[in-house]
């Protein structure tokens, strides 16, 4: 008998904790504040007179899982509209591999960006197993300062 009551209780007591306690999250969406600061700047870039390489292969699983890639460049525009490669949750194999080709090509020129660059982007599709090989080629270009506009 006090099995029995012992396992009522305990039920009753599982049944309050269960769903005695509730959470709620509200998200209220509000006015939208936007400021906006017109500022004009401008880089002063000291531009490099011989060209550097930077080479990166990456290899795909399934069009999900990639590798061959430790560093990329990040930040990088390839379709001139704002759209940084990467900037997406799943970014292109070809992407991962221009990133890395761009990273080696800066830093084996202890550049901050490359200028006239020029990709030759080689892709060996075996079904579910994708091989991108990619180089790079264009001027090193360090940034020297910013200059504000008035």
């Amino acid at each position: 008998m006090k099995k029995i009551i012992m396992m009522i209780l305990a039920g009753g007591v599982l049944a309050v904790a269960g769903t005695g306690c509730t959470s709620f999250e509200t998200n209220r969406v509000g006015e939208q504040v936007e400021v906006k600061m017109p500022l004009n700047v401008e880089p002063v870039v000291e531009l490099g007179n011989q060209t550097v390489e930077g080479n990166a292969t990456v290899n795909c699983l399934f069009g999900i899982f990639t590798w061959g890639v430790s560093s990329q460049a990040v930040g990088v525009d390839y379709y001139g509209n704002g759209t940084y490669a990467g900037a997406g949750m799943f970014s292109s194999p070809a992407d991962v591999a221009k990133n890395g080709a761009a990273y080696n090509a800066c830093t084996g020129a202890k550049a901050d960006l490359l200028l006239a660059a020029r990709y030759n982007v080689t892709e060996t599709n075996y079904f579910v197993f994708k091989k991108v090989e990619c180089q790079v080629k264009g001027y090193p270009g360090t940034l020297k300062s910013i200059s504000i506009k008035k």
